[in-house]
């Protein structure tokens, strides 16, 4: 999986987070996703925030991860935000609250689901990254189209901010402007990233092939055959 992408590393292992009364209370007011599973009750889990002014100030949204089961009853996933390593506790049948930057993390993967206070399903953000690293073409849905950043929608464009790291901050209030250079930034220094191990890959190679020849053949190539003797 994408780390620079995504940020999400499942672990097994007890919640390193206690529940927040306040947290829960508020998650209260938000509707319970569709049950996966026939038969199953959705529930609310707790919510593994470690900072309650963060629960309080940014509207919560509930999450849920699909691949839980009868069988894969619970699953623990990390999600860097701020530079802090965080971990939610997904269940089966339960959605878990969490702010909306912290849903993020999770909306471009298929596997979770993320849905609004009111009920109204988020859709999942375009993953066309995986598509153009694997070297195809990207493959547009017919309600999808490409388009400039600045022609998104100020949400559309904090979704994408606050899915990146360090985006977390990014909200409407900072401005079309700000929300747009962000995401222009990160996406340089990635090709930068990106043709700086492409040059390192081309020079180990290149490394590689002049000495696995024998020293007279390095030099030949290096000065041309200059100062041979019979």
């Amino acid at each position: 999986m994408d780390e620079f992408d995504t940020d999400l590393v499942e672990k097994e292992g007890d919640s390193a987070f206690r529940n927040i009364d306040a947290g829960n209370k508020q998650a209260e007011t938000i509707l319970n996703p569709q049950p996966q599973h026939a038969g199953a009750q959705v529930q609310f889990g707790p919510v593994p925030n470690p900072e309650p002014a963060t629960v309080s100030t940014e509207k919560l949204v509930a999450v849920t991860d699909t691949t839980c089961s009868p069988r894969y009853h619970t699953r623990k996933h990390e999600i860097i935000v701020d530079g802090r390593t965080l971990e939610y506790e997904f269940k089966f049948a339960h959605a878990t609250p969490m702010p909306f930057s912290h849903a993020m993390k999770f909306l471009h993967i298929q596997s979770f689901e993320c849905r609004h206070p009111d009920g109204t399903l988020i859709p999942p953000l375009p993953n066309l990254a995986e598509q153009s690293n694997s070297g195809a073409a990207p493959v547009l849905r017919p309600s999808q189209v490409i388009a400039e950043l600045d022609e998104l929608s100020d949400d559309a464009l904090v979704r994408r901010c606050n899915a990146i790291s360090g985006g977390e901050q990014m909200s409407v209030t900072s401005g079309k402007d700000s929300l747009v250079r962000f995401l222009l930034n990160r996406e340089t220094r990635k090709q930068e990233a990106e043709a700086s191990k492409r040059e390192a890959a081309v020079e180990v190679e290149a490394g590689i092939e002049i000495s696995a020849e024998p020293a007279g053949a390095d030099m030949d190539r290096l000065f041309g055959g200059i100062g041979e003797t019979a």
